[in-house]
Formats: structure tokens, C-alpha cells, sequence
């Protein structure tokens, strides 16, 4: 997973901007120490493509400050939201009868709270643009992996917000899962 703190290149394509790590593409300039400094890359090298269309910024989705900057750093940036793209996440083994309080609230925070309220703080945007939501889970949400509980149950934890954010904006736009 990307983990939390993260980095996200916000982007902008044929008038659309989105706030997202692509699978396979910006989901691994996060990644490791240097996660940063991939980013920029690619945000260069989208600028380059088109000017002024990507940016970079940090924040640790785990705590609200961190969901309010990067808001934030977006809508100071972009203004407008059409696809948010909910792919950072933490993972760990997570033993039950072993697993530390610290373990649950940062998995849970991360993998489930965080995606949560960054869906909210823009939620104005991504109303405004008739906007998609895309929760990024895995196989874990419905089959637990052995020794990694915590993260099983916050990925389930996701795959439901998206039902309920489905059922609750269906008129807005419509939220939805990648497995």
C-alpha cells in the first residue's frame, strides 16, 4: 500500500481534475522513502504534457489536519473535482490476541477513516462536478487474510462506505469499488 503519510498528484485531463493514484501508474511514486520525489516527477512530467495541470502534495490521512490541508492544497490548486480516487492505504499483519491498540488506530484510520472524511472535506467539489468516487479495496474485504485482521476489517470497512455513500448520493454521482 502507499501508506499515510502520502503523497498524490492532483491532475488535470481534457477539462477533468482528478485527485488520484492511478493503479500501476502515480499508486507507486509513493511509495518507499523517495515517494515524494516520484511524484514530482510525474507531476513534471504531466505539466510537461499540459501546463499547470498536476501538482503535489503531502499529507498523513490519518488525522484530520491532514485530510483538511490536502483538501485543501486541492482546491487551492484546482478548484474543481471530477473523480476522487481513494487508494492510499497501510499494511501489516495484525495477530488476533496480539494486535496493539496503536496497530488498529492506524490501519483503521488510515484504510477507512481517512478515505471517509477526504470524501467529505470535498464532497462541495465533487457535488458540484456531478464527480465519482473510487475506493480502491482488495480480496480482503470478503475473504481475511491469515495474521492481517485489522487490515481485512478496515478494507470490509471500505467496500460498506461505498455502499452507503452509493445509497446516500445516488442523485449527486455515484461512488464506487475497485477490486
Amino acid at each position: 500500500g502507499i501508506g499515510v503519510p502520502f503523497a498524490f498528484v492532483g491532475h488535470e485531463f481534457q477539462g477533468h481534475r482528478r485527485l488520484a493514484f492511478e493503479r500501476g501508474h502515480a499508486a507507486q511514486v509513493a511509495q518507499g522513502g523517495h515517494g515524494v520525489e516520484q511524484a514530482a516527477r510525474l507531476a513534471d512530467e504531466l505539466n510537461a504534457r499540459r501546463e499547470n495541470s498536476a501538482c503535489v502534495a503531502r499529507a498523513d490521512l490519518s488525522v484530520p489536519a491532514g485530510i483538511e490541508s490536502l483538501a485543501a492544497a486541492f482546491r487551492e490548486r484546482f478548484g474543481r473535482l471530477d473523480i476522487l480516487v481513494n487508494n492510499a492505504s497501510r499494511f501489516y499483519p495484525t495477530r488476533v490476541g496480539e494486535t496493539l491498540a496503536w496497530q488498529w488506530d492506524d490501519l483503521v484510520n488510515s484504510n477507512l477513516r481517512g478515505p471517509y472524511f477526504l470524501v467529505q472535506a470535498l464532497l462541495p467539489e465533487l457535488q458540484t462536478a456531478g464527480g465519482a468516487i473510487i475506493n480502491i479495496v482488495d480480496i480482503h474485504a470478503e475473504r481475511p487474510m491469515a495474521n492481517h485482521g485489522v487490515y481485512s476489517i478496515s478494507k470490509a470497512g471500505l467496500a460498506m462506505m461505498t455502499k452507503v455513500m452509493a445509497a446516500e448520493l445516488e442523485k449527486a454521482f455515484r461512488p464506487d469499488v475497485v477490486r
